[in-house]
């Protein structure tokens, strides 16, 4: 503890009069020593709030570090699956690239031997899709969806009702419930 110090210009009292007349003036102060790490220190044993803001900033902390790591392990694992999925894509698919470039080959085939093979790879090719949950749609006398159906035209017709589809372009394609390609139609008036 110090004392505070007496001004020098200040006349001199004697200490029973100072006792009496002014207690202030010499007051003693306590005044703080030491670090500033070694009174925060001090000051964090003595307040339990300041503990606890520091165990919940720490745990705060940890949980960031632990949700970023996640974000980046999912990121790679996303992408890591969409590889594989299109790996395993064109791994199917090679069957049916390998027939055509057999029929491609063949010099000495006729019209109906090369009609004959080209169905076979689009029965292979629709196998395939099968197995991938991927479904052909729009046809003719369909009702006309615009969720599933792209219309490229109108046309009267007498054949079919009007809103229903009367002549397909290009079949639409589906996985699932999710719509892949639209097909593109001819709608009756």
């Amino acid at each position: 503890m110090l004392k505070k110090k007496k001004d020098a210009n200040a006349p001199e009292v004697n200490a029973e009069e100072t006792a009496a007349t002014a207690p202030e003036e010499e007051m003693e102060e306590e005044v703080m020593t030491g670090e500033p790490e070694e009174i925060e220190e001090e000051y964090e044993e003595e307040d339990p709030i300041r503990a606890e803001l520091a165990e919940q900033k720490e745990r705060y902390l940890r949980l960031a570090a632990e949700y970023d790591n996640y974000r980046k392990r999912t990121q790679r694992e996303k992408t890591l699956i969409g590889a594989e999925s299109r790996a395993d894509c064109v791994a199917a698919l090679l069957p049916v690239m390998d027939n055509l470039e057999r029929a491609l080959e063949a010099q000495d085939a006729d019209a109906e031997t090369m009609r004959q093979g080209v169905e076979m790879v689009l029965r292979q090719t629709l196998q395939i899709f099968g197995g991938m949950d991927v479904k052909a749609f729009g046809a003719a006398g369909d009702a006309f969806d615009p969720q599933l159906h792209q219309c490229v035209s109108t046309a009267a017709s007498e054949e079919y009702d009007s809103g229903c589809i009367t002549f397909v372009m290009q079949k639409g394609y589906m996985m699932g419930d999710r719509v892949i390609r639209p097909a593109m139609v001819q709608v009756a008036e």
